[in-house]
């Protein structure tokens, strides 16, 4: 048992370590998700980074689902959608559905922020599926408003990919579910997905008048003023399409006027421009039409530059996401790995220490006590010596005539005295062997400290390096951000990107990559040349430097360099070129010298995106 102890304790202080860093990350995890359901800011991806990470190593299925998903929401917070719909789906690997205790409401949730996700990336087959099984979840976890409120999304879905009859059908069922568990405000909100479905077809107009009438009578959301909010006011675009098909052009003008609200975006003004003109083209009056197509024209085009710079920004960010985010996440895998190998092993050492030590100690303790107790028995022999030689001499003095027995009695001490010296010989030669033991002991104990000083001082070399890596990590990603905002501040990144989009759907292009894909498919050297002359079209600025610093040996670097600029991987290049990683990353290294003064390998890539504009 006492040997046990100092591992019991270094177990207990451990074991109390891990318990508070457990409540930490709990608290954490508590405090994002209270604020998710404010709809507040989330605190910092790093904390939540941290948090998933630990769940991943020591949580529980149900703790890592809730872990990555609030890590998406904080993603989601700062308008990171790629990497937000990254952290969603890794939350939906975690999960074990199988499971009796599986957390449904939180799967359903992430379900959910997957559908607007994919909503705002147009992405709208995946967000049919992902609304479904938001439903799906949601009514698992008896979150019946929850269940309900993906229905009516799911009908959204289906308006915007056209399917008119699923769209009906499903906010119909949205409808009648609102109504059959209490939500009739709910159900009258909703049918104004409805009312767009039926404006433009003129057989099904008396029952958008229906619907019409049952929003202007129940619906708690008019104020005292009878206004709608301005997230509500496409309402008067349906009231005024149903007014204008029934020819009340007075009303028509009327409702169509009142979708204006102050402060009102351009964009959101083309149902009522368009509404406007079509009054005024049905009266005939020439000057009104003029007007109003101008505005709605004006509108229009606000609308499509609007939608054109989101889908450029969403297509930016996957670029940098796609681009950087798998390097970023294998780096940090291998950061950590190597951490915890490392703090395993200085955790063994400490643990080997103890033991050695506590080893090293009991065995002096045993030591000690023999020598007390040899010294103990040579005393008390010695003793019993003196003592019978002193009595053996008072014998000889009286009994001087009995020689015979005065010479047994002699040889019987000398034979004690033999017995004596033997006995003293044995004693001393094991406290030679013991001594010689303690510092061979001694010895593997200061080999021990030598080692783990060594593990020690190359821990901290590492870790060092490792940081340092990061950091210039950092500073690489820090000066792409601001390439590329810079990038989006200028009015020719469109016509690079077109070049570069119009360089990758040439047929050349598309069958270098299948090969990077297949390795058993070798490239032709009729294929290279035609790659190249493709290239050349494209990218003439980086053809011309490429080709002017070359030698009619570097045709390997021409090679490199048209691959590397294609987006291919060390590996891809030395498959489709037959030759080793390590002469690949060498080229790569000449080349980024040749060109831009950089011997290293891994910035060429973000060189020739910055100097030649490509966008691969």
């Amino acid at each position: 048992m006492k040997r046990l102890l100092p591992i019991i304790i270094l177990l207990t202080f451990l074991t109390a370590c891990y318990d508070g860093q457990r409540r930490e990350m709990l608290a954490l995890l508590d405090e994002a998700d209270s604020l998710n359901r404010a709809y507040a800011q989330l605190p910092s991806d790093t904390l939540l980074l941290e948090a998933a990470d630990f769940f991943d190593r020591h949580g529980s299925r149900n703790e890592q689902v809730r872990a990555h998903y609030l890590l998406g929401c904080a993603y989601r917070d700062q308008g990171q959608a790629p990497r937000a719909v990254d952290c969603f789906l890794d939350a939906v690997a975690k999960a074990d559905i199988s499971a009796v205790d599986c957390d449904f409401h939180v799967l359903g949730c992430v379900y959910s922020q997957l559908g607007d996700q994919y909503h705002i990336q147009l992405l709208f087959e995946d967000e049919v599926q992902a609304r479904k099984l938001s439903h799906h979840f949601a009514k698992l976890a008896g979150d019946t408003l929850g269940a309900i409120s993906s229905i009516n999304l799911l009908a959204a879905a289906y308006i915007l990919k056209n399917e008119l009859d699923s769209a009906e059908t499903t906010i119909r069922t949205a409808m009648n579910l609102y109504e059959k568990h209490g939500y009739k405000q709910r159900s009258i909100q909703s049918s104004n997905i409805l009312m767009h479905i039926l404006v433009n077809t003129p057989s099904r107009w008396p029952e958008l008048k229906e619907l019409i009438d049952r929003y202007d009578k129940e619906c708690e959301l008019f104020d005292v003023n009878r206004e709608l909010p301005p997230y509500k006011r496409q309402y008067y675009y349906y009231k005024g399409k149903y007014f204008e098909n029934t020819n009340q052009l007075d009303s028509a003008e009327f409702y169509y006027r009142r979708i204006y609200y102050p402060e009102m975006r351009a964009i959101y003004q083309t149902p009522m421009f368009e509404g406007l003109l079509s009054v005024f083209q049905k009266r005939h009056q020439p000057d009104s039409i003029a007007k109003y197509a101008q505005l709605y024209c004006a509108a229009t085009d606000s609308s499509t530059i609007s939608k054109d710079k989101d889908i450029t920004a969403q297509l930016t960010a996957s670029y940098n996401y796609t681009l950087y985010q798998k390097e970023a996440r294998t780096n940090e895998r291998k950061a950590n790995a190597i951490m915890r190998w490392w703090l395993l092993t200085i955790l063994l050492g400490i643990i080997l220490l103890l033991v050695v030590s506590y080893s090293v100690l009991r065995y002096r303790r045993i030591q000690q006590e023999k020598h007390r107790e040899i010294k103990r028995l040579h005393d008390i022999e010695l003793n019993k010596q003196i003592s019978l030689y002193n009595k053996k001499k008072e014998e000889l003095h009286q009994l001087r005539a009995l020689s015979d027995d005065y010479k047994e009695e002699l040889d019987n001490l000398r034979k004690l005295h033999s017995i004596h010296q033997e006995l003293l010989s044995i004693l001393q030669n094991e406290l030679s062997v013991a001594t010689m033991d303690n510092e061979r002991y001694r010895t593997l104990y200061a080999q021990s400290r030598k080692d783990f000083e060594n593990v020690v001082s190359e821990y901290e070399f590492k870790q060092k390096s490792l940081f340092k890596e990061l950091e210039e990590l950092k500073l690489e990603t820090i000066s792409q951000r601001n390439r590329i905002n810079a990038l989006n501040s200028n009015g020719t990144t469109l016509e690079w990107i077109e070049n570069s989009r119009k360089f990758a759907e040439t047929p050349i292009f598309k069958r270098i990559m299948y090969a990077a894909n297949h390795p058993l498919e070798p490239v032709q050297e009729s294929e290279w040349q035609e790659l190249a002359i493709a290239f050349s079209t494209h990218f003439p600025a980086l053809y011309h430097d490429i080709t002017h610093q070359l030698d009619k040996t570097g045709q390997l670097k021409f090679k490199v360099c048209i691959l590397t600029a294609m987006g291919l991987r060390n590996g891809e290049q030395a498959c489709l070129l037959d030759k080793s990683k390590q002469t690949i990353t060498n080229t790569m290294s000449a080349l980024n010298k040749m060109l831009f003064g950089n011997s290293s390998s891994r910035t060429l890539f973000k060189n020739l995106v910055e100097r030649y504009n490509i966008f691969l």
